[in-house]
């Protein structure tokens, strides 16, 4: 098997530092992706300064070799009036919560130091499919389930995906929408004994 060539890195960049959630992401995706032989090395970028993503992300690219760069895009605000109240950040030592901006950075970051295909998905990705695409400039977008990305990895990596259900990517500069599929749910196991072990760790950090 060449390297890199069933094996993606999936980040987070919209988890909250007020309240933080392990992404159900990183159970759900490499779940799926175990079905069709693709390894999915996850990394939440909580509590990584701005100026350090960088060097962890040539880490990251450099040790793994990934196919392509996944991110996950769980929120586009917060519901909660104080993370965006000056005074309280103040007081609080914390930053705004703008997850939309923090994602569109980081594919900004990761196009100054590499060629990798970018895809972005997840809950609220899927709830404004078209216009985040056409905010984050990703080079695909995955609506929904990711069962059809993976089912045709190795073809979207040749340039083969017209026919990939529940995928977004532009063509001669339009957005181009594939046929929308919804899944039933997972019957195997989420929750390996491995995802529990990052959850704890996750939680006690």
């Amino acid at each position: 098997m060449e390297s890199g060539k069933r094996k993606v890195i999936l980040l987070n960049a919209s988890n909250m530092e007020s309240y933080p959630v392990y992404p159900y992401a990183f159970i759900q995706v490499p779940a799926v992706a175990r079905l069709y032989d693709v390894e999915v090395i996850c990394q939440d970028l909580l509590g990584v300064h701005q100026d350090d993503r960088g060097k962890l992300l040539q880490i990251l690219l450099s040790d793994h070799d990934p196919a392509m760069v996944l991110i996950t895009l769980r929120n586009t605000d917060s519901m909660v009036a104080a993370d965006y109240d000056p005074e309280t950040l103040n007081k609080n030592q914390r930053k705004a919560y703008f997850p939309i901006e923090r994602t569109r950075e980081l594919i900004n970051a990761i196009r100054e130091i590499s060629a990798n295909k970018i895809v972005v998905g997840g809950f609220a990705f899927s709830l404004l499919a078209d216009d985040l695409m056409g905010y984050l400039q990703a080079d695909f977008g995955v609506f929904g389930g990711p069962n059809g990305f993976f089912e045709h990895f190795d073809e979207i990596q040749t340039g083969e995906y017209d026919h990939v259900p529940n995928l977004l990517y532009f063509q001669d500069g339009d957005l181009v929408s594939s046929d929308r599929c919804f899944y039933p749910p997972y019957r195997g196991t989420e929750y390996t004994s491995s995802k529990v072990k990052e959850m704890m760790s996750f939680y006690e950090n």
